[in-house]
């Protein structure tokens, strides 16, 4: 299976508060992750959703199976 990456340039938000997030999500497959991050209050939520819903696209344009897709690093 072929490496899948998004970045989020210039967030305007510290690594402190995305930090405990980005925790949630690691190893979790992407369905999952979002379900999780869909229902937080926070700012950096919606940060890291756009990112893998990215990541996500990403994984499509290169024809790979979205399905299967899993978050291996959050940072």
């Amino acid at each position: 299976m072929a490496l899948v990456k998004a970045t989020h340039r210039y967030a305007r938000i510290s690594a402190t508060k995305v930090r405990p997030l980005a925790d949630l999500v690691r190893n979790q497959s992407v369905e999952d992750a979002l379900d999780a991050l869909r229902y937080l209050p926070n700012r950096g939520a919606r940060l890291l959703e756009q990112v893998i819903l990215s990541a996500q696209a990403n994984a499509a344009e290169q024809a790979a199976h979205v399905g299967r897709l899993k978050i291996t690093e959050a940072r």
